[in-house]
């Protein structure tokens, strides 16, 4: 149900997702329409599947009032309804994990005045699914989002040479250099794939191996775990 299905929104945004073997697990079904739609239901959302800002950003409000989020110290932000309080952009995020139940989501910032108040996500359906205050514990984690020329400037300078990017976007997977709310950037380029973090470091694939519980455990190493193939990517930054 949406309580089970919802992560309860942290106040801050340092979230370290515990990495564990899910290579047997299948992606969950999707939910339905008539879920989506029953007002009756607990999975219920004003706009199911949302496709434009307003459709996603009412979402989110919505989730916020259900779950009575707003009435924790510091969160009225989430409703939007402040002065000055605006969301200037809202980005979709690949998600590669298999155990979680959408393909995708959509993350934003909350701003005012130009700084980042906090940051919210919904998923493909239209549910909440987490979302943080911004602290001054917690400040690498709220830059903002790069935009695609960005990161290829990031590439080439991290290289040392301009090579060709063929497709770059924000993903989403268990890994120690991200998580929901700082997903990372994924490049593929004629010279292989990079990664780069909410820091803006970049990051290469040095070696994989098996997923194991005991590999992961005993990791002494940043990795990304390919849940789909059931390997563990161990990263190399690029300095």
């Amino acid at each position: 149900m949406i309580f089970k299905k919802i992560t309860v929104l942290a106040s801050i945004f340092i979230i370290i997702f515990p990495i564990s073997i899910q290579a047997q697990k299948k992606r969950p079904a999707p939910y339905k329409l008539r879920a989506l739609t029953d007002p009756n239901s607990p999975s219920y959302v004003p706009y199911p599947f949302p496709k434009s800002d307003f459709e996603i950003l009412e979402d989110f409000k919505y989730g916020i009032k259900k779950m009575r989020i707003h009435e924790q110290p510091g969160h009225d932000i989430f409703l939007l309804e402040q002065e000055g309080i605006t969301v200037d952009r809202i980005v979709k995020v690949k998600q590669k994990c298999l155990n979680f139940p959408h393909n995708f989501y959509y993350i934003f910032d909350i701003t005012r005045n130009g700084e980042i108040m906090g940051r919210g996500t919904v998923d493909e359906f239209g549910l909440v699914m987490m979302g943080g205050l911004s602290t001054e514990e917690t400040k690498e984690w709220t830059r903002p989002f790069r935009e695609k020329v960005e990161v290829e400037d990031i590439i080439h300078m991290a290289t040392r040479r301009k090579i060709e990017i063929k497709k770059a976007e924000l993903v989403h997977s268990f890994s120690d250099i991200c998580n929901i709310l700082a997903p990372m950037w994924e490049v593929d380029t004629s010279e292989g794939t990079y990664f780069i973090d909410h820091r803006h470091k970049v990051w290469v694939v040095d070696y994989e191996a098996p997923a194991t519980d005991e590999t992961i455990k005993k990791r002494k190493r940043e990795i990304i775990l390919d849940d789909d193939k059931a390997i563990i990517k161990f990263l190399r930054k690029v300095e």
